[in-house]
């Protein structure tokens, strides 16, 4: 991640519900992006809504807290869809487009009111590979990335 100040990495911490409803799933919750190392004040949460059918899901988020450092606006609206088929033994590729958009979008990029971003990625075991784009500027290069996440049941 590059926030252009001091921030090395980004820590986001999830809590949700997630469940399926006559073959509907769903999925609540509120997730914290924390930056641990930043020189200052700029962690942020939102809380999302998901409704999911066969391979497709859309969700919405929006931002429900900002540390005075992250931004001085509280609107932004995030609405995504994503499509997941399963491929090769235990594996599944996950395409994926969403817009951000809103007041706090306009004073983080300085371009615009809105954006688009594009993905791909595929994932086996716990572990995800991706790649993501914006339309935020023609010179946004492709970003790659590796997560690895664990699921249980309380």
């Amino acid at each position: 991640m590059d926030f252009g100040d001091s921030a090395s990495y980004e820590m986001d911490l999830y809590a949700g519900y997630a469940g399926e409803i006559k073959g509907m799933s769903f999925d609540f919750g509120y997730i914290h992006y924390a930056y641990p190392d930043a020189s200052g004040d700029i962690d942020f949460s939102e809380i999302y809504a998901a409704l999911g059918w066969q391979y497709f899901t859309f969700k919405l988020s929006h931002l429900a807290t900002a540390q005075s450092d992250s931004t001085t606006e509280e609107d932004m609206l995030y609405a995504e869809v994503s499509a997941s088929f399963p491929i090769f033994k235990d594996s599944e590729l996950t395409l994926h487009i969403g817009r951000s958009s809103g007041d706090t979008v306009l004073e983080w990029t300085g371009e615009d009111y809105a954006y688009m971003d594009y993905g791909v990625s595929l994932s086996t075991q716990g572990f995800t590979f991706g790649l993501v784009k914006t339309d935020l500027d023609s010179s946004d290069d492709i970003k790659a990335y590796v997560s690895y996440g664990l699921d249980f049941n309380l």
